[in-house]
């Protein structure tokens, strides 16, 4: 059996279930591209490269069951063809997987089986930090905001900074990076860098940040000064000033946030950076829990040697599931029985579908914990 998380990956690293993957479409470009077949399930797998290659052997292993879940794993979501674990489901159909959804997901799953949910020690923290830029900050003099120096060598700046030759000048800045897609760069004499991205929920940010990385070092070596630019220098080029502090400097994410934060007071980075930021904590290991293995991120048969974890697990998990087919129950005793039954699994998922040819009615599930019709 394979978890999977499919909440955004700032959810997942705060709390997830023990041995799940986090595979988010929360946006709905990603959910749009995945259902035209513009990219691969396993490419939307978070984290390190062996979380993709645990995601990848289960799909091609025909007895490996998935079970979905998100915050409240909705009863109704087989009527929502755009909610993201429908959207997920239907990807995970075409490789021919049993799927199921965990009722009541996250929220009520945490509740009943507490010990066997992994929870991060910076949730607090992440929730005192993390606000979008669409509600009010508590800086109120955005706009009055003066250039700020976070490195010897590095600045954040607004677009009006990028517009005033003299400012930039008297601060030595001979690169700028500009972090929109329409903000012009037409200062002569400065090495620039474009990054076309938007302050929104669906931006992939850190697509840019080794080469953005790139240029700030080479700047650097030249014993030149970088300032990193966006509309209002909140956000965005924020969100690239952390990415550097932390690859160069090999501080969390908490640590390079606080760095820039003590320069420039109105930094907000939005949540989708802040996650994106969090995935790069945990590509470069810079947190004693960003390994696969100590963030519980396994394979639910190896996550004890005894199996008594998995197996304690299982139990919870097997009593909370839906079946993503409509008119197909869960056949719970097998789910339980399937590290000793594998070599049976195509038979009694058979005898599963021939049990309920007379439970057939569209746009309905069967829920296991009850054992019940629930309507859709």
């Amino acid at each position: 059996m394979i978890l999977v998380d499919c909440r955004t990956f700032v959810l997942y690293n705060n709390s997830h279930i023990y041995g799940a993957l986090n595979v988010s479409c929360s946006d709905c470009i990603t959910r749009k591209r995945l259902l035209c077949g513009k990219i691969n399930i396993g490419d939307l797998v978070s984290g390190p490269e062996d979380a993709k290659v645990t995601f990848r052997r289960s799909l091609d292993d025909e007895n490996v069951k998935i079970v979905l879940y998100d915050e409240d794993s909705c009863e109704k979501v087989s009527s929502l063809k755009t909610h993201p674990l429908k959207v997920i489901s239907t990807s995970l159909l075409q490789f021919n997987k049993a799927v199921y959804f965990l009722d009541g997901g996250m929220k009520e799953f945490s509740k009943k089986h507490k010990g066997l949910c992994v929870e991060s020690p910076r949730t607090v923290q992440l929730e005192s930090i993390s606000f979008s830029p669409t509600t009010p900050l508590p800086e109120e003099n955005i706009d009055g905001a003066l250039i700020s120096q976070i490195l010897p060598f590095l600045y954040i700046g607004n677009e009006r900074d990028s517009l005033n030759a003299q400012l930039l000048a008297d601060r030595h800045v001979t690169h700028v990076i500009n972090v929109t897609s329409h903000l012009p760069m037409p200062l002569p004499g400065i090495q620039y860098k474009r990054i076309p991205a938007s302050d929104s929920s669906c931006q992939n940010l850190k697509q840019y940040f080794d080469e953005a990385i790139k240029f700030i070092d080479e700047a650097r070596s030249s014993n030149g000064r970088v300032m990193v630019h966006c509309q209002a220098g909140v956000s965005r080029s924020a969100t690239i000033a952390m990415a550097y502090i932390m690859t160069r400097y090999r501080v969390s994410m908490m640590k390079a946030f606080k760095i820039v934060k003590k320069s420039r007071p109105i930094i907000a980075p939005n949540f989708n950076f802040l996650g994106q930021l969090l995935e790069l904590e945990s590509r470069l290991g810079l947190t004693d829990e960003s390994s696969f293995e100590k963030r519980g991120c396994h394979h639910l048969d190896d996550v004890s040697a005894d199996g008594n974890s998995t197996c304690a697990l299982e139990n919870s998990i097997v009593g909370l599931l839906i079946s993503n087919k409509p008119n197909e129950d869960v056949n719970v005793n097998s789910l339980n029985n399937d590290n000793n039954k594998n070599n049976n699994t195509k038979n009694n998922n058979s005898d599963n579908n021939n049990s309920n040819n007379n439970g057939e009615c569209e746009g309905q599930m069967f829920s296991t914990s009850t054992s019940s019709l629930v309507s859709c």
